[in-house]
């Protein structure tokens, strides 16, 4: 079997780090998620708290289930462990062929792993925070309880050596509901409402049987031309809801209009007029002069950290960070054409933002763009808010980076040390690399064009938690003309270092970059093939019969934008990103 890298070091970014792209290509990190149907009450389950104990279940346990009392929605049983179980968990689900318990076990089959049921009731269990001990006399309120129908009371034992067995009890739950008038109520407080979430709650009366609803943005809604019957053909495929559901929505925007839909049914399925509110989130900013402070501090090589702070008058603003080739290479020479390109992107910020901004090129000048609007979308300022930077690091010789390892009672402690000509490296601790070699490994590593910069590390490995037997420090440093240095691959177990091997991969150039017609690339050893890829991974060049170390690549016809460079030469393959203007 094939086996394939994977990365072991967790590459960790601060919150509100920066994304690399192509022009704006700086970005703060920020998750804007824009909701277009809105749940409340919604429980979220996480497949990661499934917990994967023995997988023999044991026999020797027993817990005795004796229902006291049964409602609607809740259930109230009395569970009597014997003395091999240690502690247990417990769940209440609706009986059928579809419940949440298989709907689980058939995720899991799907994406081809496996799962017991007493796993996934240990997932979901209304106690998963807290195993219960002993006799107990518990309510279970199960969100997945249904009135009118067989339910099951699902039990899970553990045993001291952590081997689990799985008991129920099957009841039929209450009806909810009468022969009247079913109805539901809508409530928004108006005070709850602000620019960026609300309070609602659904209340259905004491003659509805079950009930559905669904919170939508107006715009989509308007957008799609939806009408009442729209409205309710949708809602036909709703899930059906049985109890009075409350929350907090949040995560949206000012100025965004809600809407509220919701049926009701009775006992005898008899359907409610269609129930319908909205709600529209308050503004921000005023019509005075919107500002935003920009301040940028900790300077780096390759980042800085940048903060943007809007005045009370600001209703939204844009922001962008580039330099001036990354505004060249997409035609953006001029103030007015900021403006039009972050109002066709349309990324509206509305609060404070901060954060690092990683990725940056060395000893290159950036400008930080925040365009504010106010209230009435009129904008005082299109000028760069402030511009930095980036320091020059590293010299011009061959770069080179000393890896100190130490393994000591199965913990593996390493450390980097840079030389004066090193400006970053790419770095990574790989395992399952039994069977690659250490230029494979490497070559992945340097082909890698979202590989993070790195200066000097340190870390540990604790073998006692380790995923693997072997692993590799592998390390690809370069210049400050970018120029591949000194590679390094070391190879270490729990009972120490393996070896030190430091292979040379050879020195590639590509220039001038950015480029308009034509550049030139040239190799220390013999090129046999190049291919030029955009940002999609297309291919958009390609020469097989090179058979020399330098050649040219005319770029005329290229789009402006960013493209990758593949070289292949001594069995190796490197990669350089190039700007094409």
């Amino acid at each position: 079997m094939k086996k394939f890298l994977s990365l072991a070091l967790a590459l960790v970014m601060t919150i509100g780090a920066f994304a690399q792209s192509q022009i704006a290509a700086h970005r703060l990190d920020v998750a804007k998620e824009t909701k277009k149907e809105f749940k409340l009450n919604s429980r979220n389950l996480d497949p990661s708290n499934l917990k994967k104990l023995v997988p023999n279940e044991t026999k020797a346990m027993s817990i005795d289930i004796d229902i006291v009392t049964i409602g609607a929605l809740s259930v109230e049983a009395t569970f009597t462990p014997n003395d091999e179980v240690a502690a247990y968990y417990y769940f209440v689900t609706e009986a059928s062929e579809d419940n949440i318990i298989n709907q689980y076990l058939a995720i899991y089959e799907m994406f081809g792993m496996t799962a017991t049921e007493a796993e996934i009731v240990m997932m979901l269990a209304e106690n998963i925070d807290a195993p219960a001990t002993g006799v107990q006399t518990v309510t279970l309120n199960g969100d997945y309880m249904t009135p009118g129908v067989e339910n099951v009371i699902y039990v899970v034992g553990v045993a001291a050596d952590e081997s689990v067995a799985l008991f129920q009890e099957t009841f039929t739950a209450e009806s909810l509901g009468g022969s009247g008038d079913a109805m539901v109520t809508i409530d928004i407080p108006a005070d709850s409402v602000t620019a960026f979430s609300f309070y609602a709650s659904i209340t259905p009366n004491d003659q509805t049987a079950y009930y559905k609803y669904i919170i939508m943005e107006q715009s989509m809604l308007t957008e799609a031309q939806w009408n009442n019957d729209s409205i309710l053909a949708y809602l036909s495929t709703q899930s059906n809801v049985y109890a009075p559901i409350s929350g907090t929505i949040d995560g949206l925007e000012p100025n965004m209009t809600l809407a509220f839909y919701a049926i009701a049914y009775n006992a005898d399925g008899v359907a409610s007029d269609l129930v319908s509110q909205s709600v529209t989130t308050s503004s921000l900013g005023g019509e005075g002069v919107a500002e935003v402070t920009v301040t940028v501090s900790d300077v780096t090589a390759f980042g800085a950290y940048i903060s943007f702070v809007p005045n009370d008058q600001t209703a939204y603003y844009y922001y962008m960070i580039a330099s001036d080739e990354e505004l060249a290479a997409e035609n953006i020479t001029s103030d007015a054409d900021v403006q039009t390109y972050l109002e066709t992107e349309d990324d509206k910020v509305y609060t404070t933002l901060e954060g690092s901004l990683d990725g940056l090129s060395m000893g290159t000048t950036y400008k930080v763009y925040a365009l504010a609007y106010n209230a009435n979308d009129e904008i005082a300022s299109i000028a760069p808010a402030a511009t930095f930077t980036t320091l020059t690091a590293g010299g011009t010789g061959l770069a080179e980076v000393a890896v100190d390892i130490e393994v000591v009672d199965g913990v593996a402690t390493y450390e980097t040390t840079m030389n004066d000509q090193t400006a970053y490296f790419y770095f990574a601790v790989y395992y399952g690399i039994e069977d690659y070699t250490d230029e494979q490994v490497l070559q992945i590593l340097e082909s890698n064009p979202d590989m993070i910069k790195f200066e000097d590390q340190s870390n540990y490995i604790d073998f006692a938690t380790a995923e693997a037997d072997l692993y590799g420090i592998f390390i690809v440093p370069l210049n400050a003309n970018e120029e591949v240095g000194t590679t390094v691959a070391i190879r270490f177990t729990a009972e120490g270092v393996l070896g030190l091997q430091d292979v040379n991969i050879p020195t590639l150039n590509v220039y001038p970059n950015p480029a308009k017609t034509q550049v030139t690339v040239t190799s220390s050893s013999s090129i046999d093939r190049i291919e030029v890829t955009n940002i999609l991974g297309q291919k958009v060049y390609e020469d097989a019969t090179v058979g020399v170390n330098q050649t040219t690549i005319n770029v005329a016809d290229l789009q402006n934008g960013a493209y990758f460079v593949r070289v292949y030469s001594e069995n190796c393959v490197i990669t350089r990103k190039l700007i094409v203007k």
